[in-house]
């Protein structure tokens, strides 16, 4: 995103192959203004959103990495799985609350499988808080084999890493 802003914001650079695509998001992307700023702070967005809304242009539109993992979850690996994204209940653990207003947000929501990218955000010191209260419950902790990896091919070309 950054590099179709900063090609159209200098035209006098050779443009490369790589440039010349003629998408309408190719074009809207080219078309937004410098500097780019990108955050993957949710409250920093909401923020923005709310006093500062002049900035909104210049805010990148590339997904942040809990809602890209989101998206590959619930598409790509549930394709790989083969069943449907609606069918997997997909859970982050984030060191910050404002991950939860993140995922609640309408941008990050499926029409067409009709859920969230991301259907649960746990912070970090809730899953302390969860560790602390099955601790004192449990005092031997139950051992289980590790969950085998899992080798993943290409991402299916519809699934999107930029909000519309």
């Amino acid at each position: 995103e950054f590099v179709a802003r900063y090609r159209a914001a200098h035209p006098d650079l050779a443009s490369s192959p790589s440039s010349s695509s003629s998408s309408p998001l190719a074009a809207s992307i080219a078309s937004a203004p410098l500097p780019m700023l990108a955050s993957a702070c949710p409250g920093w967005i909401c923020y923005a959103e709310k006093t500062h809304d002049y900035v909104l242009p210049y805010i990148s539109s590339t997904k942040s990495p809990q809602q890209v993992m989101g998206t590959l979850v619930k598409q790509f690996f549930a394709n790989k799985l083969g069943v449907s994204g609606d069918r997997i209940y997909h859970v982050t653990i984030m060191p910050c609350y404002d991950k939860k207003l993140e995922a609640s947000r309408s941008d990050f929501y499926n029409d067409i499988l009709s859920t969230r990218d991301v259907d649960c955000v746990l912070a970090s010191t809730e899953v302390m808080d969860i560790i602390n209260d099955v601790s004192r419950w449990s005092p031997e902790p139950h051992q289980s084999p590790p969950d085998p990896p899992h080798s993943l091919p290409d991402p299916p070309p519809h699934a999107s890493l930029f909000v519309s």
